[in-house]
């Protein structure tokens, strides 16, 4: 992308069980923000906006928790 512009970010949720709920939480991030994490359905999207005047590479982790008896994440 273009040096300075923020982007979207949707990944899919595959291993999800039929019924359950899910929540994203930001375990890190490199060279830039997140903000408007949101999961709607089987898909999490995260807007990235990077570090001013940065080029390079950016990384993005994020968990991925159901709301299952006991609760597991990705």
């Amino acid at each position: 992308t273009p040096e300075d512009t923020p982007i979207v970010v949707c990944l899919p949720i595959t291993d999800a069980d039929l019924g359950q709920s899910h929540n994203a939480t930001i375990c890190g991030v490199t060279n830039g923000t997140i903000s408007n994490v949101t999961t709607i359905g089987l898909q999490t999207c995260v807007s990235f906006i990077p570090t001013a005047n940065f080029f390079g590479n950016a990384s993005i982790c994020v968990s991925v928790c159901d709301n299952g008896n006991p609760s597991l994440c990705d």
